[in-house]
């Protein structure tokens, strides 16, 4: 109803993705407060990427770098098993 954050289509919602992938790197430290990136789309269907503020950044900064090493840790211990199952013969 309205609703700049339901695209529907894949294919539209897509289109953050793609765009922060080909975006240069020098263009995400313009932004002095942390922004999110999303698929938005218009009144027509008509996709785009949106910003939003993110909000009670630093209230939940601490939580935010906690779960950040906890990810990263599960990730390296998944790569661990994973090397170590491409060595068995199979």
């Amino acid at each position: 109803m309205g609703s700049v954050h339901h695209t529907i289509d894949p294919y539209k919602a897509a289109v953050s993705s793609v765009y922060l992938i080909l975006a240069p790197l020098w263009f995400f430290s313009l932004s002095s407060q942390p922004v999110r990136y999303g698929a938005e789309t218009d009144w027509w269907g008509k996709e785009y990427v949106g910003l939003s503020p993110v909000k009670q950044w630093e209230e939940n900064c601490v939580t935010g770098e906690v779960l950040l090493t906890q990810c990263e840790a599960l990730y390296q211990k998944l790569r661990v098993q994973e090397r170590g199952t491409m060595d068995k013969d199979v």
